[in-house]
């Protein structure tokens, strides 16, 4: 869902405890869905080409969105 997570420490039965970007700070254990989709996109992330993309286009949104109230 587009959020990023720092991850903060790794404990010994596999838990993780991460932070995203507004500060909250949560201890993921490996039957979580969010500890499996974020191992996931560790050992599969994304091409760097289809980042910029999107990127791009969600400027792009941002700035029409603007355009309209004025």
């Amino acid at each position: 869902m587009d959020t990023t997570y720092k991850v903060l420490e790794t404990y010994k039965n596999k838990s993780i405890k991460v932070e995203d970007a507004e500060g909250t700070r949560k201890v993921l254990k490996p039957e979580y869905g969010l500890y499996k989709s974020l191992l996931e996109a560790k050992t599969n992330p994304r091409e760097p080409e289809m980042v910029l993309e999107e990127e791009q286009g969600q400027a792009e949104e941002q700035g029409q969105q603007q355009k309209i109230g004025r």
